[in-house]
């Protein structure tokens, strides 16, 4: 039997603000396996290659949609044509909109309850093989530019996220779209790009906004 190895992201929006969780994660899981806290993605990149060169069995990531992300974009470039893992996700993130499309609990101790238990009893995992989107050598299952990226960059800068800080921020765009003022410019700038999809050029070549996605909630879901 391998080991479970969970990359925490301590960054991530539900993790910052409960700094005693990796402990209670590290005690759950206990003699199989360990807790990484990850602050770059050159720590998540060296994990990555001891997992490959120690055989893990299952990779655990807590944190929110752009940690599974850049985690999972680490370890398939440092696989290769190796076998990857397999992973369990764990909520600890903003919006959360992949972990609501599998049905993952809010709680990251009752998942690892029941993986924990599945784990040492040798049970049978219920896998499942969601399609992941590879965007310029980045692989994920939410991507997007222009109006969703630029929205997102200054939503991360407000002081107060969730509700409070996304209905500030539409408020100052519509303000400002209705004096025609610079944020909304911004929001609304039409970004020249070449698009191919599964392999096949679309044929405009510049976007407001450029959305593709696998999972079916893309939000603010708080």
């Amino acid at each position: 039997m391998g080991k479970i190895i969970v990359i925490y992201n301590p960054k991530a929006h539900l993790n910052r603000r409960d700094p005693k969780k990796p402990g209670r994660l590290a005690r759950l899981i206990g003699r199989y396996g360990e807790v990484e806290e990850t602050r770059s993605e050159e720590e998540v990149e060296a994990h990555a290659k001891w997992c490959r060169d120690h055989d893990v069995d299952i990779v655990a990531i807590c944190g929110g949609d752009g940690t599974y992300q850049s985690t999972l974009t680490k370890f398939m470039k440092v696989y290769g044509e190796k076998p990857l893992p397999a992973f369990a996700l764990l909520r600890g993130g903003t919006m959360n909109n992949i972990g609501r499309t599998l049905g993952i609990d809010p709680s990251s101790e009752k998942s690892v309850q029941v993986l924990m238990k599945k784990y040492k009893n040798g049970r049978n995992f219920r896998f499942r093989e969601p399609t992941i989107l590879d965007v310029n050598g980045e692989y994920g299952f939410i991507f997007g530019t222009g109006v969703i990226s630029t929205f997102l960059e200054s939503y991360y800068k407000e002081k107060h996220r969730g509700p409070i800080g996304a209905a500030s921020l539409f408020t100052k765009a519509v303000l400002s779209a209705i004096v025609g003022g610079g944020f909304a410019r911004k929001l609304t700038e039409a970004l020249p790009l070449e698009v191919t999809l599964d392999q096949r050029p679309l044929p405009l070549d510049r976007y407001t906004v450029l959305a593709v996605c696998t999972v079916k909630h893309l939000g603010f879901g708080f």
